[in-house]
């Protein structure tokens, strides 16, 4: 269940976005095309402000509860890169280029991509409208997307499939468990610990360490599971990695007059990607007697 759980939260981000690109197949007149593309940056520029009044003054009737009830993740930055024009130009389909970042559990991952927004001429303005698709990008397609079948789609729109107005979407088939593993081992090999096996002398000072290192796009947080030696102190016990972060983990022994029983154990956690990386803590004497064979 963990790794759907991670899997399921990396996919919802690409949910966000589209990655086909728009190829208008007919030119519309100049007038008709600035007075859409003036619009839809304005409802564009209102969502980014955060003026989301603003933005349903210029949603289709009969999409208003669509609009209101889409989830609205903060975009920095928004460009139209393309219009689709049908019925005689009084529909469009709006191809914006934007940026958000997508945020889980503390961690912050940065999104690109094409987003998608559907406009119709009502009394002489542009509205936007909410259309329900029949597909959606997809991290396991090879095509990048997947029909919704039509059981699972859904008339409301779908939490965290919505990007600066753009409507919700249905909710796709699960991914197969071999996808699902797949996925996971290519989110988890992103975060990386130099070694699992700590030595220390058990009869003076000393100290070893570790590395981890984050390669994702936005940040984690680990966490050294307490170890029940007196005079080990480990530091730090919690830390935020941000992206492409190398931190060092330092384990210092200082002694109490007993050889510490040996070995101990702790574990690094991290997340939000679930992983658990088991450390063995040796403690040596060079003055004891090699064990007997």
């Amino acid at each position: 269940m963990k790794a759907i759980r991670v899997v399921l939260f990396l996919a919802a981000g690409s949910l966000l976005f589209s990655q086909d690109a728009s190829n208008p197949a007919e030119k519309a007149p100049a007038p008709v095309e600035e007075a859409l593309r003036a619009r839809a940056e304005k409802f564009y520029r209102a969502q980014m402000d955060g003026k989301y009044r603003e933005a349903f003054a210029m949603v289709a009737e009969d999409s208003q509860d669509a609009f209101l009830a889409a989830p609205k993740p903060q975009v920095r930055k928004c460009e139209i890169r393309g219009i689709n024009w049908s019925e005689n130009f009084t529909k469009a389909e709006v191809v914006g280029n934007c940026e958000t970042d997508f945020r889980f559990q503390g961690a912050v991952f940065p999104t690109r991509g094409s987003l998608n927004s559907n406009w119709k001429l009502v009394d002489g303005q542009w509205l936007w409208f909410y259309v329900k698709p029949d597909k959606i990008p997809s991290p396991f397609s090879l095509s990048g997307f997947v029909s919704i079948p039509q059981e699972t789609t859904q008339e409301a729109p779908a939490p965290g499939a919505a990007a600066a107005g753009a409507p919700a979407i249905g909710v796709p088939k699960l991914p197969s468990p071999a996808e699902v593993a797949a996925m996971v081992e290519k989110i988890q090999q992103q975060v990386k610990v130099d070694k699992s096996t700590i030595h220390i002398r058990g009869d003076q000072p000393s100290k070893d360490e570790l590395h981890v290192r984050n390669e994702m796009p936005g940040e984690v947080s680990i966490s050294i599971a307490p170890v029940n030696v007196p005079g080990l102190k480990i530091s730090p016990a919690k830390a935020v990695l941000r992206a492409n972060e190398e931190r060092t983990v330092l384990f210092e022994y200082q002694p109490d007059g007993l050889q510490p029983q040996s070995p101990a154990s702790t574990s690094l956690q991290v997340q939000p990607t679930l992983q658990t990386f088991p450390i063995e803590i040796v403690f040596t004497d060079p003055a004891a007697p090699p064990a007997a064979k």
